[in-house]
C-alpha cells in the first residue's frame, strides 16, 4: 500500500542512521568544498548508451544507471587542502582543465525545474558519491556541478537538493552519523561553500520565498509514532541558520504542546513544508485517527497550530496529505494541497483548494478506487495554476483545465508508453507552465532511471 511505503521508508531510514556509524562512506563534505564545472552532453543517440565503460546498454536513449566514477573529474573523498570554509572556483581546480564531454553518470533520484530551460538533477554514482548536474538548454547539454571532494550519497530523497533560483543552490546530504551537512552555492554551482552541520535528522524539508530567505524543518528521534522536530530560518541562502522552534527536548501532553505553540511530537513529517509569504507557512504530518493532519504558522515558524480538517469530507478510509500546499498568482491567495485516502486494496485521490491564502480549505475528489498495486505517484496531482494540473494514476496521464472538476485522459505518444513499460515507477512529475513538464522514471528494482520532457502539455514526450 502507498501509505505503508511511507512507513517503510521512514523505518528503513531510521535503521540506516542507527547503523551508519559502523559503516564506511564514500567521503564526507568538509570545509573548503569546491566544484569542477564540466560540460556533458545528454544521451540522445540510440547507440550512445554503450560508449562509456559501465554505461547501461540495451535500454534505449536517455537511460541512466550507476556507473563507474569518472576518474578525471571527481574527487575521491579525500580531505580538502583548504580549511575554514573557503571556496575554490572551477578554474582553480586542476581537473577543470580539459574537461571532457560525457553522459550523466549517476542513478538519478530527483530533479528540479527552474523555468522552462534550466533544470537540475542529482543522483548516486557507482562509488556512492552524490552527483549534481545542470542544464540551461532544456536538457540538450549538461554540466556536472558536483562538489568536490565527493559527498557521500547516504540518503537520496528530494530534500537533498534545493534551488531557490538559477544561482542559489543548497545541498543537505546526510552524513555517516545521520547529521546533515549544509553545502551551498551562490553562482549556480560553479563554486560551493560549506555551511554548518545540522543535528541528526531522518527528514529535512526546505521552502524558500526568495533567492536567499528560506525555512528548514528537520525531524529526529522517531519512536512509537512520535518524533522531535526543529524549525530553522535563513536569510543568506543557507550559509547560516537560526533555530526558532524546537520540541525535541520537551515531554509534554498534546494540550501543553498546543499552548506553547510547538509542533506536535506525535506523527511524522516528510511530506514537505511551504510558505505563502514570510509569516504564513504549512507542513503536513502523518495522519492520525482517520483525520488529515496539517500544522500552520503565522509568525515565520516560531509558533504552530493544528489546522482542523476533520469535517471537510466523509473520508471513508485513512486520509494522508501527500505534499505541502502550493500557492499561485501575484497575491498567492489560491492554492492546492493533494490528498490520498487509503482503503482496502485501493485508494482515492483528491485535493484541498484554498482561495483565501490558506485560511480555509475545500476538498475536491479527483479519482476513486485506484488499485494499490498501481504505480501511481505518492505525491499526487501537480498544479501550475488554480485551474491547470496533471495526475498520473498508474496507468493514465490525466490533465485538468478547470480546477479538478473534470480530468481528461491525455493521448500520450509511444515514447511515453514504452518508457513506462520498462521504467514503471514514476518518481517525480513537474511542470513549470501549461506546456513544459518533466518526469523521472525508475525501473522496478530502481537500478536504472530515465528522464523525459514534454513541451506540449503532456501529450508528446521525448527522452532526455
Amino acid at each position: 500500500m502507498k501509505l505503508n511505503l511511507k512507513w517503510m521508508y521512514m523505518l528503513l531510514t531510521l535503521s540506516m542512521a542507527v547503523t551508519a556509524a559502523g559503516c564506511s562512506g564514500a567521503g564526507d563534505s568538509n570545509n573548503g568544498v569546491s566544484t569542477t564545472a564540466q560540460n556533458t552532453k545528454s544521451n540522445q543517440g540510440t547507440g550512445a548508451a554503450g560508449q562509456r565503460s559501465g554505461q547501461s546498454t540495451g535500454q534505449g536513449a536517455g537511460d541512466v544507471k550507476q556507473s563507474p566514477e569518472q576518474s578525471t573529474d571527481q574527487g575521491t573523498g579525500e580531505s580538502s587542502s583548504e580549511s575554514g570554509g573557503n571556496k575554490t572556483t572551477a578554474a582553480d581546480h586542476p581537473s577543470a582543465k580539459g574537461a571532457k564531454s560525457a553522459q550523466i553518470q549517476a542513478l538519478l533520484t530527483g530533479f528540479k525545474l527552474v523555468g522552462d530551460r534550466t533544470v537540475f538533477t542529482w543522483g548516486k554514482a557507482a562509488k556512492g558519491s552524490l552527483r549534481v548536474y545542470r542544464s540551461d538548454d532544456a536538457g540538450k547539454t549538461w554540466t556536472d556541478i558536483s562538489p568536490t571532494p565527493a559527498i557521500a550519497a547516504m540518503d537520496m530523497d528530494n530534500s537533498t537538493f534545493t534551488a531557490s533560483d538559477e544561482r542559489h543552490l543548497l545541498l543537505l546530504p546526510s552524513q555517516n552519523d545521520g547529521t546533515r551537512k549544509v553545502v551551498y552555492s551562490k553562482d549556480g554551482g560553479k563554486t560551493w561553500s560549506s555551511g554548518p552541520s545540522l543535528p541528526y535528522a531522518i527528514n529535512a524539508e526546505t521552502a524558500f520565498i526568495s533567492s536567499t530567505q528560506g525555512y528548514l524543518l528537520i525531524e529526529s528521534d522517531a519512536a512509537m509514532g512520535h518524533s522531535g522536530k526543529a524549525f530553522y530560518k535563513t536569510a543568506n541562502g543557507g550559509a547560516t541558520w537560526k533555530k526558532v522552534m524546537d520540541n525535541s527536548e520537551a515531554s509534554l501532553s498534546k494540550e501543553e504542546e498546543a499552548k506553547k505553540g510547538l509542533m506536535p511530537q506525535y506523527g511524522f513529517t516528510g511530506y514537505g513544508v511551504s510558505f505563502r509569504d514570510a509569516k504564513n507557512g504549512w507542513a503536513p504530518m502523518q495522519s492520525r485517527e482517520g483525520t488529515p493532519h496539517l500544522v500552520r504558522t503565522r509568525d515565520g515558524g516560531v509558533t504552530w497550530k493544528l489546522v482542523d480538517l476533520s469535517q471537510k469530507a466523509n473520508w471513508n478510509g485513512n486520509p494522508q496529505i501527500t505534499a505541502a500546499p502550493e500557492f499561485f498568482g501575484t497575491n498567492r491567495l489560491q492554492g492546492w494541497m493533494p490528498l490520498s485516502i487509503h482503503k482496502n486494496n485501493a485508494y482515492d485521490v483528491g485535493g484541498f483548494r484554498t482561495t483565501d491564502g490558506g485560511e480555509s480549505w475545500a476538498y475536491i475528489p479527483f479519482e476513486q478506487n485506484i488499485p494499490e498495486s498501481s504505480n501511481a505517484m505518492d505525491s499526487g496531482p501537480v498544479f501550475v495554476s488554480p485551474d491547470q494540473g496533471w495526475f498520473w494514476n498508474g496507468t493514465e496521464l490525466k490533465a485538468t483545465v478547470n480546477g479538478g472538476k473534470s480530468w481528461q485522459v491525455l493521448k500520450v505518444n509511444s515514447e511515453f508508453t514504452k518508457s513506462l513499460a520498462s521504467f514503471p515507477e514514476m518518481m517525480d512529475l513537474q511542470f513549470t507552465d501549461a506546456r513544459h513538464g518533466w518526469m523521472l522514471l525508475a525501473s522496478a528494482g530502481r537500478e536504472h532511471s530515465r528522464l523525459l520532457k514534454t513541451e506540449d502539455g503532456g501529450t508528446t514526450w521525448v527522452i532526455i
